[in-house]
Order: structure tokens, then C-alpha cells, then sequence
């Protein structure tokens, strides 16, 4: 019963989006904007995780890069990449991407909870699987996707 409880929780409206050749989504409700990549400012000694920060209409803000996190190969600057605004865990940030596709509605039945994985593979930042059509989409948990250390750095960028 408890698990039934746990997947209601997760149906609802998720942003879609591609990096590499995979799929994957987040929760609607977390996306505060999406734009297109621009030049970013790399701070010097940040972790590779944080690709640097933007200045959004007058907003400075620290970008992420989910290639790096995933240990996916990078790519050199793309015109087509995509910035995800995101808040996480009360903090606003962009998350760099390679496409954004859609936003779709999840419900109970097209959602299967994460299945058990290696100890050694950090994966709590996978909410659950989720199928639309054809595709097997990740759904991702944004709170849980930044290390402490990643978000102290963070922090530390947000507060200079």
C-alpha cells in the first residue's frame, strides 16, 4: 500500500528533455523558465559539475551541466543546447541540456518505480521510470541531484 501511495505521488506533469540519446524529465512544477544557452562565465576552482553562471535579465545564476554529473562526454558549445531554470531545494539555477522536448502528464499507470541498483551506483536521484509511446523516460529528483558539496559551492558563487 505504501508503494501505491509513493507513485501517486509522482503522477503529474513532468518537462521532458534530451541529453545524448536519452530521455528525461523532471517535474513541471520544479522548471521556473527554459532558454537558450548563452555564454557562460566560468568561475575558477568550481567542480566540473558547475559549468559556471549567467546573468539572466539582470539575475546572476550558477549553471550546471547534467553531461558532466551523468559522466556523459561533453560537447563543444552548442547553439541548440537548452537552459532549464530550476529550483533546488530553494535555490534558483539552470540545469544545461541538450534539447527540451515537451511537457507530458505522467499518471499511475505509465510510471515503475526505480528498480534496486548496485549499492556502489548513486541513483537516488532517480525518482522512477515513467513510458510515453515508445520512449522510457528517467524521471529525475532535482533536489537530489546536486551533491552537498556541489550545492556549497553553489552557494558560495550565489553569495560572492
Amino acid at each position: 500500500m505504501e508503494e501505491e501511495k509513493g507513485q501517486n505521488q509522482l503522477e503529474g506533469y513532468y518537462l521532458t528533455f534530451r541529453l545524448a540519446d536519452e530521455v528525461y524529465a523532471i517535474n513541471a512544477i520544479k522548471v521556473r523558465e527554459i532558454t537558450r544557452y548563452q555564454k557562460v562565465t566560468r568561475v575558477p576552482r568550481l567542480s566540473p559539475v558547475i559549468k559556471g553562471i549567467i546573468n539572466l535579465r539582470g539575475t546572476i545564476l550558477p549553471i550546471f551541466d547534467l553531461r558532466v554529473k551523468f559522466d556523459l562526454k561533453t560537447k563543444v558549445e552548442d547553439t541548440k543546447a537548452m537552459v532549464i531554470i530550476v529550483e533546488i531545494l530553494g535555490r534558483l539555477m539552470g540545469v544545461l541540456v541538450d534539447d527540451v522536448i515537451d511537457v507530458i502528464y505522467l499518471d499511475d499507470s505509465s510510471l515503475q518505480a526505480t528498480p534496486s541498483l548496485s549499492p556502489k551506483i548513486k541513483a537516488d536521484f532517480i525518482k522512477a521510470f515513467g513510458k510515453k509511446n515508445d520512449d522510457l523516460i528517467i524521471l529525475l529528483d532535482m533536489d537530489k541531484i546536486l551533491s552537498l558539496e556541489e550545492l556549497e559551492e553553489i552557494d558560495a558563487v550565489n553569495e560572492a
